[in-house]
């Protein structure tokens, strides 16, 4: 059948006027509160619903030798059908919609709004990420669910795709399906990352090598400080939004590292919304002092003293 709605209401309908004497010509015309489509499409949906019948189907032919009132060629067939309606339990699917930072897709983001809609208009709901970034859906029946976002999380972000994505229970098995969807937030703040002799703060020292290293997420990075003691090609606006730890990994020519370890190693955070500075101290190498010492004539070995004159002695 091309359409089942239809080639099933035409059917309902020419029973409906054999039973009743009626002579209704459109499935669309209503009895009461209802078509004859209205009432078709009702019973289809119990399928999707697990409701299913059982119908036992017979069919009687005349085989008399008929009356010259009614031959037996023009007598039509009977067919009478006995129906058992049951209810088929089905398994029910779970749906988790987790929403991610997508400079660091470990980092879970509460309060952003979704809404999940089955492809056959059979389910609805509008939902919002809880703690971790993720809400999960139970109780649901197999099929295709369209998980659309409408509400980007607090905290500068915004939607990165408003198109939905199509989740199909179950998958490959799975009873329980986890859908992502990635924001990103605007960058407006700025980093500043600075190397300094320690006798005098304001002087900048180029050739320090600064390593920095995510906590929460998997960036590294190894820079070194140029003119001014800065580091000018640290990534601050892809960075992934998270914790890190920038540390000096060898301090530049003729100074040595401190013995403060904040000074050596410091911890930050980087939401691209506040402002990071770190200073980092180096202590310049002390002057070498050196002793000479001389062979004497005896072979004894000293310090050679010097006479008044500028002549040797032992």
């Amino acid at each position: 059948m091309s359409d089942p709605v239809v080639a099933c209401t035409e059917e309902l309908m020419a029973v409906y006027n054999t039973l009743e004497g009626t002579h209704y010509t459109s499935i669309d015309q209503k009895q009461g509160e209802s078509s004859f489509r209205d009432r078709t499409q009702f019973i289809l949906d119990l399928g999707s619903q697990g409701v299913w019948g059982k119908c036992a189907v017979y069919e009687y032919t005349f085989t008399g030798a008929g009356s010259s009132a009614h031959p037996a060629g023009t007598v039509q067939k009977i067919i009478l059908g006995d129906l058992t309606v049951e209810h088929i339990e089905q398994e029910e699917y779970a749906l988790i919609v987790k929403k991610v930072d997508a400079t660091n897709p470990s980092k879970g983001l509460p309060g952003a709004g979704f809404h999940i809609e089955s492809t056959n208009g059979s389910y609805s709901k509008d939902i919002i990420t809880g703690e971790g970034g993720s809400y999960r859906i139970g109780g649901l029946s197999a099929g295709t669910y369209a998980v659309t976002e409408t509400a980007p999380p607090p905290g500068g972000y915004v939607i990165d795709s408003a198109a939905p994505q199509y989740v199909t229970l179950p998958s490959n098995g799975n009873k329980t399906v986890t859908v992502t969807f990635r924001d990103s937030t605007t960058i407006t703040g700025e980093g500043s990352i600075r190397k300094v002799d320690a006798d005098d703060p304001t002087k900048g020292l180029a050739g320090a090598v600064i390593k920095i290293t995510g906590v929460d997420n998997s960036f590294v990075g190894t820079y070194t400080t140029v003119e001014g003691g800065w580091l000018t090609d640290v990534p601050w606006d892809t960075m992934p939004i998270g914790s890190y730890v920038a540390e000096e990994v060898t301090p530049p020519s003729g100074y040595t590292k401190s013995p403060d370890q904040s000074k050596v190693k410091q911890s930050f955070h980087w939401d691209g919304k506040s402002d990071v500075s770190l200073v980092f101290e180096n202590d310049s190498n002390p002057a070498l002092k050196l002793r000479v010492f001389f062979c004497g004539r005896d072979s004894k070995i000293g310090p050679m003293k010097l006479g008044a004159n500028g002549s040797k002695s032992d």
